[in-house]
């Protein structure tokens, strides 16, 4: 899995994990900063091949598309790009730190 997310170097990494269920995986959150400025967040859904069984046709299969589930045969693990933003002039310097903040 490649996600492109900046012109240059990667200065910063914040990352966190959200657990979906034993059916749906999990929600991987990287958040990174680089020398050009931009602030980049990624969110990549992860699925063990027991959790789609477990999942049936309510699973992680409704969200991949078809080339997608062509390429990646159903008994291994599988790594998708759920969404991802970007701020291209987040900072008008280089971004060296990054903290994920939680309401609890």
């Amino acid at each position: 899995l490649i996600i492109p997310a900046h012109q240059s170097g990667i200065n910063s990494l914040a990352v966190w994990v959200e657990k979906l269920g034993q059916e749906d995986g999990c929600l991987v959150t990287v958040a990174s900063g680089g020398d050009d400025g931009q602030l980049t967040v990624s969110t990549v859904r992860a699925q063990h091949p027991e959790d789609r069984e477990l999942a049936g046709s309510q699973g992680f299969s409704q969200i991949s598309d078809d080339h997608a589930a062509q390429d990646n045969p159903s008994n291994q693990f599988q790594l998708r790009l759920h969404s991802q933003f970007s701020i291209p002039l987040a900072h008008a310097a280089s971004l060296t730190a990054l903290k994920h903040l939680s309401v609890t």
